[in-house]
């Protein structure tokens, strides 16, 4: 995970402790939920007052050809009245894990 300009302390460790705290789960469970909290502990400041206006997740497992990983999600161009795009990040997820798509390989562009 990666932040540019963090609102302060409490983004990372929040993040952090979600992130250790369901160990054992499949890592795109755990960056999504780190994700999802650092997001609600503040996010990042580039922005303005929106949280983000971008954001991807991008898994690859060991026998995923190139170009075809497991799980991808990019979400672009939030508008700063909207929420964040963490949250339609989050949508996208448990949507994929509702339709029980995991053992294929997913790719979604979200354009806002």
């Amino acid at each position: 995970m990666q932040g540019s300009i963090l609102t302060d302390e409490a983004v990372v460790a929040d993040a952090f402790a979600v992130f250790e705290r369901i160990d054992g789960e499949p890592l795109v469970d755990r960056l999504v939920a780190a994700m999802e909290v650092g997001t609600m502990a503040g996010g990042g400041s580039r922005c303005g007052e929106q949280a983000a206006r971008s954001v991807f997740v991008t898994i690859f497992k060991r026998d995923n050809k190139p170009h075809r990983p497991y799980f991808q999600v990019l979400v672009y161009g939030c508008e700063t009245d909207r929420q964040p795009a963490v949250v339609r990040l989050v949508e996208e997820f448990k949507r994929w894990k509702d339709y029980g798509t995991e053992d294929a390989s997913t790719s979604l562009y979200v354009m806002l």
